[in-house]
């Protein structure tokens, strides 16, 4: 670059425009002329933070060691994207005396801060030492599991995280603050159920919930109208952990959302609240259209364990998904070992006996094992099922026959009718009268006086 160019960047880095100023700067990236490094050095002192950072950036890539001192010194500026591309060219330069100022930036920096000087100090060959370097080398390197095991300790840098950095840190620090469960992070985790991203409230109501106490509960009840259906459904899941009966009612409430997935988790709460005064709302998710619901309200009223609800659990039994028969048979067992016996479970031998005629095959067979447990004997109605899907093969098949080109075909058709004597039989033999086979009419109008002799036991 010739030195005209050097006198008109100069005198644009003298311009009351801070984007002139920028321009200026960007013109001297990738230069190793001694001067453009005197003017980067003098950038590095602008008003305005943008210039400053981008004199850092280009500091680095002229790999001018008399750039180290300077950059160190910008380290303590207090725009974070200028302490962010000081240490990338701190670490580009490669000189050691940077390290004790980076080591610095780790342990009172922001997070992205920390993370660009643990990555910087790890390629300078550094390792930590104390407690603390190491907390915050762990924390700022997303090393979760071994920042954890310092405990208490770890919370201060872990609620620092999830005060501002990428969202998905700010989830694996909720779930480690979980995980360490210490009381000092109470009030970070309850700032985060109002963070601006879902998984991030979920993942502090899910910490909240293993540790969180009766202080924790107003919080979260407080957040139980969540836009997101997965941060009600953690919400829900963490009260039932914690316990307090103050969530029962507002858990009832949950009963009613539109998403199943918050409706089954409410439900789960309520089991482990354990909670008397849910025990008829959640019967009444024994009705709820989505098998999941319906399968842990039959678990939750096993929790509950009261026999008001004997009669829906038993009807339960023959519910068209397996996976609600066997909870309702897990939880009947909890509530009466004798339920068989029971009144309420009697007076529904009528409505099971209605299941073996369910076009389901389980719930069938289901209803028929419900009723040999409770009369001791083995149902007819199954076979009589049977019987009649065979009957009306058998009947569609004579109504083709009927039908047949070959007068023959339907004379035997007529005839069978007749003899069969089965009520089904006599609107395809009505149609018959009309036949253009005067044989084919004859039988047809006995048949029909066959049927008509027929007892009344006879398939119709």
């Amino acid at each position: 670059m010739n030195k005209t160019k050097f006198w008109l960047i100069q005198h644009q880095l003298s311009s009351s425009s801070p984007q002139r100023r920028l321009q200026a700067v960007r013109k001297l990236r990738a230069s190793t002329d001694a001067f453009a490094v005197k003017l980067l050095l003098e950038a590095l002192g602008d008003l305005e933070g943008a210039v400053r950072t981008e004199a850092a950036v280009a500091l680095g890539e002229t790999m001018d060691r008399s750039a180290v001192k300077p950059l160190i010194e910008a380290l303590s500026d207090p725009a974070e994207g200028l302490q962010e591309a000081a240490i990338q060219s701190l670490k580009r330069l490669g000189d050691p005396a940077a390290v004790p100022a980076m080591v610095q930036a780790l342990l009172q920096g922001t997070p992205g801060v920390q993370a660009r000087a643990a990555r910087a100090l790890i390629s300078l060959g550094w390792q930590p030492h104390s407690p603390e370097e190491q907390i915050q080398f762990f924390v700022a390197t997303s090393q979760w599991k071994r920042a954890a095991l310092f405990g208490a300790a770890a919370v201060r840098p872990l609620a620092a995280v999830l005060a501002g950095s990428s969202y998905e840190q700010r989830v694996a620090a909720a779930n480690v603050l979980g995980e360490i469960g210490d009381a000092s992070a109470l009030i970070p985790l309850q700032s985060a159920l109002k963070d601006s991203d879902a998984p991030v409230r979920s993942a502090a109501a899910n910490a909240l919930g293993r540790f969180g106490g009766v202080q924790a509960v107003p919080q979260l009840i407080a957040v139980l109208t969540d836009p997101d259906r997965n941060v009600r459904a953690a919400v829900a899941g963490a009260l039932g952990e914690l316990g307090d009966p103050q969530a029962v009612e507002p858990l009832v409430q949950f009963l009613e959302d539109s998403e199943w997935e918050v409706r089954t988790a409410a439900l789960g709460a309520l089991g482990r609240l354990g909670d008397r005064r849910a025990v008829q709302p959640v019967a009444a998710c024994l009705e709820d259209k989505e098998e999941e619901v319906r399968q842990q309200a039959a678990e939750t009223l096993g929790r509950l364990g009261d026999a008001s609800v004997l009669e829906p659990l038993v009807l339960a039994m023959v519910d068209e998904q397996s996976g609600v028969r066997q909870a309702a048979a897990r939880s009947l067992s909890v509530i009466d070992s004798y339920w068989e016996r029971s009144v309420a479970a009697n007076t529904l031998i009528p409505r099971i006996e209605a299941a073996l005629r369910h076009n389901n095959a389980g719930v069938q067979y289901a209803a028929s094992g419900l009723l040999r447990r409770l009369t001791g004997r083995m149902p007819t109605a199954a076979a009589h099922t049977d019987s009649e899907r065979k009957t009306r093969s058998l009947v569609r098949i004579l109504q083709e026959m009927l039908l047949d080109a070959d007068a023959e075909v339907r004379l035997a058709a007529a005839e069978s009718m007749g003899r069969l004597r089965w009520p089904v039989c006599a609107g395809a033999l009505k149609t018959a009268l009309d036949d253009s086979s005067d044989w084919v009419k004859l039988a047809a109008q006995e048949a029909l006086e066959e049927i008509a002799r027929a007892p009344a036991s006879a398939p119709g």
